[in-house]
């Protein structure tokens, strides 16, 4: 097909899915998001994107003569995306590196099918569903989920939470000071494993020092949202690679570009990895081995580490 006939269509028609330029967006200021920036172009070269459809934007400047309106934005990281909201309004985005509250809050009002992200989050659902598989052999089955008291997100990921039958739950919204992590005493003597997802007021600095303390005083296993917490007391971390969200954020370009559209679930959660502590593991007589294995099992693996979406 010429160029000559491409363009008759693109003016009898308007641009075919692919046509547009993609536009990495990324802070000038940040080295690992720029590094981010050229894996992801990679990738999407792998996948067939051609190398002058694609350019990557430093300093967040918008072109002179602004974005087309058929291109694609690739915000990397919050700071991006709020550039994207405010000069692409008429453009499709994909958000990357960015948390799943911010995301929520940023888009809306965004018409659905124009944007989709690839969050840094884990769901709770999936941390609840590798708790159910560790504790299925144990006579207690109760899990503790501590969160700040302003985070509504985990609190409504709770509510909406498909519990099973064989755990016990307790959710505690405390606000996030050592004076009620202290007060969670009869919380911690009945659980039996605590879930620490992302939370950046209770599971950060001291906050996180003093639970993960408790929680080693009980001898409790915790399962985390990054696996920094490993290194730190945790038993299990269940976590996002760099490689990965790279990975997943070419695919969904690649979505974008075969079908000029995004899905109704505009939320991503891409496949996780699995970190364990095995010293942890066995201290608290846990066969870090055979998690390993029960995770190679197919159903398993897609229900805890699996990719997932969701509707905002």
């Amino acid at each position: 097909m010429t160029a000559r006939y491409l363009l008759l269509l693109a003016l009898l028609f308007g641009s075919p899915p692919g046509f547009a330029d993609i536009h990495i967006l990324v802070p000038e200021q940040s080295k690992s998001l720029k590094a981010a920036a050229e894996q992801i172009k990679t990738e999407m070269r792998s996948r067939g994107i051609a190398e002058d459809e694609l350019s990557i934007r430093y300093g967040l400047q918008a072109p002179s003569d602004g974005f087309k309106k058929a291109d694609l934005l690739l915000a990397l990281g919050p700071k991006a995306a709020n550039f994207a909201l405010l000069h692409g309004q008429k453009n499709k985005i994909v958000f990357s590196f960015v948390e799943e509250a911010f995301i929520r809050e940023a888009t809306e009002g965004r018409k659905a099918g124009s944007w989709a992200a690839i969050v840094i989050n884990q769901p709770l659902q999936r941390m609840y569903a590798l708790a159910e598989l560790l504790l299925a052999e144990r006579t207690n089955k109760t899990v503790l989920v501590p969160n700040s008291l302003n985070n509504a997100l985990l609190n409504k990921q709770v509510e909406d939470l498909s519990q099973s039958e064989a755990l016990q739950l307790i959710h505690r919204s405390i606000e996030p000071n050592a004076r009620n992590i202290s007060r969670l005493e009869d919380e911690f003597y009945q659980a039996a494993m605590i879930l620490a997802p992302l939370d950046n007021e209770l599971w950060r600095g001291k906050n996180a020092r003093l639970l993960l303390h408790q929680a080693y005083s009980y001898q409790l296993p915790i399962v985390a949202h990054s696996r920094a917490f490993t290194k730190a007391g945790a038993m299990l971390a269940v976590y996002l690679s760099k490689e990965q969200v790279a990975k997943e954020t070419a695919d969904l370009v690649k979505t974008w570009q075969a079908a000029d559209s995004f899905a109704q679930d505009a939320i991503v959660y891409p496949k996780a990895n699995l970190e364990i502590n095995d010293n942890i593991a066995r201290a608290l007589r846990y066969k870090p081995e055979q998690i390993r294995q029960q995770l190679q099992q197919p159903e398993q693996k897609q229900k805890i580490l699996g990719r997932q979406s969701r509707a905002r």
